[in-house]
């Protein structure tokens, strides 16, 4: 029979056309949101990519990239602004004539429901102001540079290199403190671990006790070696020739 309809190759060419005007519809419409947000944060498009890519930038070299490298997302560009703003907020509330004192850092970051640590922060100010110290409050792109620094945005692609702590537990990458009254974290039970630490404090002290009497024992053994030997030395019998005696005995005279 004599086909009918389009062909196979009419069928691809309208697919391919029909993808090409969509997904052009659709990353118009995620660029024309993302230039609202940047206008909505009192900013303009142009420059806040800049901001961006500069911040991106800042954050490889001081973690150590050589070559660092800023491709454009506009997913990751939107988390960045959407963290950025919730920070910048957090700084706006807890400032006092535009700036935040370092001894505030540690609420703030408490307030933006992150936990770091001290030494954290510490290090922190010490690569962003170049091991200088710091006599002034701090302004709201220092602190935000701070805070990318601890916690590096996802664009670039840096490894989470955080270090879980006693004091600050990271537990598959979430901060332990975050989970702090959360209904899903259940109360740990205080029976079991007094009996861990007991059961550890006593075959702490029953090996340190068997250290002692080992030690006893090996003492009283080298002590009784040492009077052996003594008593052994007394009894040596010294065999001596009739010219030996006469010349002790003339020696005594």
């Amino acid at each position: 029979p004599k086909q009918t309809g389009p062909t196979k190759k009419d069928m691809f060419n309208a697919a391919t056309h029909i993808q090409r005007y969509i997904r052009g519809f659709l990353i118009r419409k995620r660029f024309e949101r993302l230039k609202r947000k940047c206008v909505w944060l009192g900013s303009t498009y142009n420059k806040m990519v800049k901001d961006y890519k500069g911040m991106l930038r800042k954050c490889q070299l001081r973690h150590g990239v050589d070559r660092p490298k800023t491709p454009f997302s506009i997913q990751d560009m939107m988390e960045y602004l959407e963290m950025r703003r919730r920070y910048e907020s957090v700084f706006d509330k807890k400032a006092f004539g535009s700036e935040l004192e370092v001894i505030e850092l540690e609420s703030f970051f408490k307030e933006c429901d992150m936990y770091p640590s001290a030494s954290e922060i510490d290090e922190a100010i010490d690569v962003v102001f170049h091991g200088q110290q710091v006599k002034r409050g701090l302004l709201k792109p220092e602190v935000m540079e701070l805070v990318f620094y601890i916690y590096t945005p996802k664009a670039t692609g840096l490894p989470n290199n955080r270090q879980s702590t006693w004091l600050n537990p990271i537990i598959d990458g979430v901060e332990a403190k975050k989970l702090i009254g959360s209904e899903y974290v259940e109360k740990a039970p205080l029976e079991v671990c007094a009996k861990l630490v007991i059961e550890s404090r006593r075959e702490r002290r029953e090996k340190e006790r068997k250290e002692k009497d080992q030690k006893l024992t090996d003492d009283l053994a080298q002590m009784k070696a040492k009077r052996d030997e003594e008593a052994a030395e007394k009894k040596k019998v010294v065999i001596v020739t009739p010219e030996e005696a006469k010349q002790a005995a003339s020696r005594k005279q």
